[in-house]
């Protein structure tokens, strides 16, 4: 059965719930098939953007301390409480399914990582002038974002981070980009859910202000100007909108493939028509990467896709969260409670639960029962117990570039078989067919498309658009010639048809003048060989009884005598007459 978990931490111990532990601070609910808290654990209370989730364990930065409670999921307690030298301010959790890296923000503006199965930590030098108050990770791990109160984003590479072969270790490094365009404290940021060279990040500051941005180019993609601060941030899972929650406890839904242009009217004569009846650039669908519509800010006005609950008293929105298929949306609340919105119709669908003090941080979890097909090769590790932080025991001192200490040592468990490459070079009939239809069963039953699929199509469509571009050229630089040909009766379409098929016919007639000459020559090394071998042979063969063969030095050669006016000729097989054109053996009477 199908079913959807979410989890959520607390500032401070609820005051009065009989259905809620009194010092629980981190709770698991579920939503299928009937709304239940499964599990509690206990001592904790954390600021908003300061809880991470994985598979095996929660982590949790404790409000105004120093330290980060483990929670372990398969026991159901408190595993360790790491202490740290500064105030944790905000949290993040990187491949989860590799062992995991928690990034930790610090109230001096660094950045911490901590490889738990290892106890491996890294410090960053002082990046931000004011606390790291966010962080966010992208879907592949790759990249991390981290947001401060003085107003600027870093966009850093985490491998390089973790890297052995810097020999600073990460102290020497600096953010890959750096986004400055906001001009107050930042509340919060995401990430986009796609994997590859166009995945977008969004942020949001005090100052009203919502950007979206490349995260390749780390250009702005578009700037929406809201009527009130957001405090809360989430993305809808195909990333076509995002959702910001603000303090008078409402919801502001913004549509990122919705086109906000004041003058729609040129700017689609543009895209389809270059003024002189030829069809003119073709704009990308996506409204984000239009150039000229990234420069202009978009102003929404407070009852645009605004979001509101009336007859509830929720309070700001803390925090908010996206199901699995993105058709609800979960918000938790000052007031302690936890709404589900129906994204469809804008407004509160059902009160999931009451936890009756500030729910500051709400994460939902990937569902349960689903099945996607997987790639068997594709092996996880669980982490049954962490390794806390181990300082400076890692030192490369007097150690090669890259090279890995000895001591460094990688506790975890494979969670499934280790899958065996296959080694065969070619498949059959039946093995190709089974291929097919797992690509197909992934396509259809994945979270998302396979990278393969994703790359051929993108290949396609660059093929196809580039096709289309050259076309294009070809008909504005060549107009005369195409005029020319259209009052003869023949269209470029058709005279390029003829073009290819006249080169192909060129080209097999030059592939059978090549098969010729490579008969002929075969067919002379052929009978270069059996002379050669009938030659040995005669050498070989032994004399019989009664016979009086000719001797080795007459064997193979050739030699003329005079008999008679006629030319006689000796071979292998005896005497022949050149003249009478009969032949005589020599046998012993």
């Amino acid at each position: 059965m199908l079913s959807e978990l979410f989890v959520t931490a607390t500032l401070s111990t609820p005051k009065t719930n009989p259905t809620v532990s009194r010092d629980a601070g981190i709770a698991v609910h579920a939503l299928h098939p009937a709304p239940a808290t499964k599990a509690t654990f206990k001592k904790s209370s954390s600021h908003a953007n300061c809880v991470a989730v994985s598979d095996t364990h929660i982590f949790a930065a404790q409000a105004e301390k120093a330290v980060v409670h483990v929670y372990s999921r398969e026991r159901g307690s408190q595993e360790a409480v790491v202490p740290f030298p500064e105030r944790i301010l905000s949290l993040a959790l990187a491949a989860p399914g590799a062992g995991g890296v928690l990034i930790l923000g610090t109230e001096g503006g660094r950045i911490v990582l901590w490889e738990v199965c290892t106890g491996r930590q890294i410090t960053t030098s002082q990046s931000h002038l004011q606390a790291t108050t966010v962080l966010a990770v992208d879907h592949s791990s790759n990249f991390l974002l981290s947001g401060s109160a003085d107003s600027n984003v870093h966009l850093w590479s985490i491998p390089l981070l973790l890297s052995f072969s810097n020999p600073e270790s990460a102290t020497g490094l600096k953010p890959l980009l750096s986004f400055t365009q906001h001009r107050a404290a930042i509340n919060c940021a995401c990430f986009g859910h796609g994997g590859g060279r166009g995945n977008i990040s969004v942020s949001a500051s005090k100052d009203g202000s919502c950007i979206v941005w490349d995260v390749q180019s780390g250009s702005p993609l578009r700037t929406f100007l809201l009527a009130s601060s957001p405090i809360s941030l989430t993305l809808d899972p195909c990333d076509r909108a995002f959702y910001a929650g603000f303090e008078d406890g409402s919801i502001q839904f913004v549509d990122l493939f919705k086109s906000f242009s004041s003058s729609p009217g040129p700017l689609n004569q543009h895209a389809t028509d270059d003024g002189r009846g030829h069809p003119g650039p073709l704009l990308p669908l996506n409204p984000l990467h239009i150039p000229q519509l990234q420069n202009t800010p978009v102003t929404l006005s407070s009852s645009a896709e605004r979001w509101t609950s009336i007859g509830h008293e929720l309070g700001p929105v803390l925090c908010l969260g996206v199901l699995y298929e993105g058709n609800y949306v979960l918000s938790g609340h000052q007031s302690g409670k936890v709404i589900m919105w129906d994204a469809a119709k804008g407004r509160v669908w059902r009160e999931i639960t009451d936890l009756q003090t500030p729910v500051t941080n709400l994460i939902v979890l990937p569902p349960i029962g689903f099945q996607p097909a997987e790639d068997k090769n594709d092996t996880k590790l669980k982490v049954r117990s962490i390794t806390k932080p181990r300082y400076e025991s890692f030192a490369s001192t007097g150690l090669p570039s890259g090279a890995v200490p000895a001591n460094y040592t990688f506790a975890a468990q494979f969670s499934n078989e280790i899958g065996m490459p296959r080694v065969s070079a070619t498949l059959s009939r039946s093995a190709k067919a089974h291929d097919e239809q797992s690509m197909l069963s992934s396509c259809i039953d994945g979270t998302s498309f396979p990278p393969s699929v994703l790359s051929a199509g993108i290949a396609e469509l660059a093929r196809w658009r580039g096709g289309r571009t050259a076309t294009l050229t070809e008909t504005k630089n060549h107009s005369n010639f195409a005029d020319h040909g259209s009052e003869a009766g023949y269209t470029t379409d058709e005279r390029s048809i003829e073009h290819l098929q006249k080169s192909n016919r060129e080209l097999w007639e030059l592939v059978n003048r090549m098969r010729s000459i490579q008969k002929s020559t075969w067919e002379l090394v052929s009978g270069l060989h059996a002379k050669r071998g009938s030659s040995e042979a005669a050498k070989k063969r032994v004399r019989e009884p009664g016979e009086i063969g000719l001797s080795e030095d007459e064997i193979g050669e050739e030699s003329e005598v005079e008999s008679g006016g006629g030319r006689v000729e000796r071979s292998e097989e005896g005497v022949e007459e050149g003249s009478e054109g009969m032949t005589k053996r020599m046998r012993v009477e």
